[in-house]
């Protein structure tokens, strides 16, 4: 499924409508070049899940939000080398876990992933591959709820 986002407000609403929908083991793979979206897509993504508002990872490699129902895990794997063992138990754990520059890793494929491609300065599309039934669903919704249709 694609998606079109046509500011950082939009990137944000489409992140803000699936974390409305967070769900403890929840792993959204999000993969772009630098500059692409991905911590705006976070940042919309904590709010609709009710937590603190995110800020990039890049340093610290996890940033933990507590939400009103369950934790967000963000994670930046930039410079990982695709190692990610010592966050397992977040990752598969009781938390909805984003993770940046997924394509270091070797992550199940019952996933969400999310490949963000940067089109101009504010355009952005969003590839959406859901790697079971409940991604699915949840992306159907979403997809309806965002362009109103």
């Amino acid at each position: 499924m694609e998606i079109i986002t046509y500011s950082n407000k939009d990137t944000q609403r489409l992140g803000m409508l699936l974390g409305k929908r967070a769900f403890p083991s929840m792993i959204i793979a999000l993969s772009g070049e630098v500059g692409a979206g991905k911590t705006e897509f976070a940042k919309g993504f904590t709010v609709g899940a009710n937590s603190d508002v995110a800020t990039s990872p890049t340093f610290a490699i996890m940033n933990v939000y507590q939400g009103e129902k369950i934790p967000v895990y963000h994670f930046d794997f930039y410079r990982c080398g695709g190692e990610y063992e010592e966050f397992e138990e977040y990752i598969f754990g009781e938390g909805a876990s984003l993770i940046e520059w997924s394509e270091y890793l070797d992550l199940p494929k019952d996933i969400l992933s999310i490949n963000i491609e940067k089109l101009d300065n504010n355009s952005r599309k969003f590839i959406c591959t859901a790697g079971n039934k409940v991604y699915e669903d949840i992306l159907k919704e979403v997809f309806r709820e965002f362009t109103g249709g």
